[in-house]
């Protein structure tokens, strides 16, 4: 058997679909966690938001060229994570400190 018979027959297995299963609750659970960010952002008064990475040797080209990228409140940002086991996440910009916020 090929190596890409072999790949798609793990997928097919148990232990596949349990790692698929894995990637997709990682992924959505970290897009509405990143969704959620943004709104509250917004409410609690930013300006805008910075797109952020973990900036270690790990961060790949996909991720790179968006580190430290900012988008005001409303504009089109993209969808964080990017790709399975991303670690980028969004931080907010805000006009000036807001008091009571860490």
């Amino acid at each position: 058997m090929s190596l890409a018979g072999e790949a798609v027959d793990y997928w097919l297995t148990n232990a596949g679909l349990e790692r698929r299963a894995d990637m997709w609750g990682h992924q959505s659970t970290y897009q509405l966690y990143n969704a959620l960010v943004n709104e509250t952002a917004k409410g609690f008064g930013a300006v805008g938001m910075r797109y952020m990475t973990m900036a270690d040797p790990r961060v790949d080209d996909i991720c790179e060229p968006f580190h430290g990228r900012e988008y005001s409140i409303g504009q089109f940002k993209p969808v964080v994570p990017r790709h399975v086991n991303c670690r980028c996440w969004f931080e907010g910009i805000w006009a000036r400190p807001q008091a009571g916020l860490v």
